[in-house]
């Protein structure tokens, strides 16, 4: 009889440990699902924080771009802004430029300039503009030789150009390099008629406002040049220089 108790006791105890290894089984089935639960939404959590930083960075990257271009182009922008153009016109043929000296010119053999003594129609044309000038509160430019000399140039350039640019193609201002004259910012006013006077000739320029008009009392310009030619055909050419 204590045989048969023993014997259920034994078994009792066997049922037991099953149990708990059954449990222990459970538990561990169950941790290391949770463990994966957790690794899965962990992946998703890294997932989306990468993505969210790839859209970050992208964007940050575009923001960059952008404000770098704007400020190329605000820079190079105004960098090109080297010299100001107007498509006024007086008469037929006059336009006026401003540019702005480079501090590097090309070196190359100055020329001589010419031994010009200015007529009484460009001395006239001179005083009419200086007069214009202070009536508009602006001082007057004072007389230069040089420059005189190669407006003069100029004016004879008109009969073949009619225009701003030189017989090569060059601009205008190209002549105070080729004959060695510093300036700062130099500009041309021109004005061509038939037997033109001075009246006339000052007229056209007050009318282009924009040109020849800002030229004449520009307060900026403290020398000046006038240089007059007449061709065969009665032709008057007349180039004003100014300069600072």
């Amino acid at each position: 009889m204590k045989k048969i108790f023993a014997i259920i006791g034994i078994l009792a105890v066997l049922s037991g440990l099953s149990a708990c290894r059954v449990a222990e089984a459970k538990e561990t089935v169950s941790a290391e699902i949770t463990a994966a639960s957790v690794s899965s939404v962990t992946e998703e959590s890294i997932t989306e924080e990468e993505t969210t930083t790839e859209v970050e960075t992208t964007t940050a990257i575009a923001d960059i771009v952008a404000s770098t271009k704007s400020y190329l182009e605000t820079t190079f922008g105004t960098t090109k802004e080297r010299s100001s153009k107007s498509t006024t016109k007086t008469f037929k043929e006059t336009t006026s430029y401003s540019v702005i000296s480079t501090t590097e010119r090309t070196t190359r053999k100055l020329k001589k300039l010419p031994n010009y003594k200015a007529d009484a129609q460009a001395i006239d044309l001179f005083n009419a503009v200086n007069e214009h000038r202070e009536k508009n509160g602006v001082k007057p430019v004072e007389w230069d030789d040089e420059l005189a000399a190669l407006a003069y140039i100029r004016a004879k350039e008109q009969v073949e150009v009619r225009g701003h640019e030189r017989p090569d193609g060059a601009g205008f201002y190209e002549i105070a390099d080729e004959y060695g004259y510093s300036f700062v910012s130099i500009s041309e006013n021109i004005a061509i008629g038939k037997e033109a006077t001075t009246e006339r000739m000052l007229d056209g320029w007050i009318t282009s406002k924009k040109g020849h008009g800002q030229n004449m009392i520009n307060g900026k310009w403290v020398k000046s040049g006038m240089g007059h030619y007449r061709d065969e055909n009665n032709i008057d050419y007349f180039v004003q220089l100014f300069a600072n």
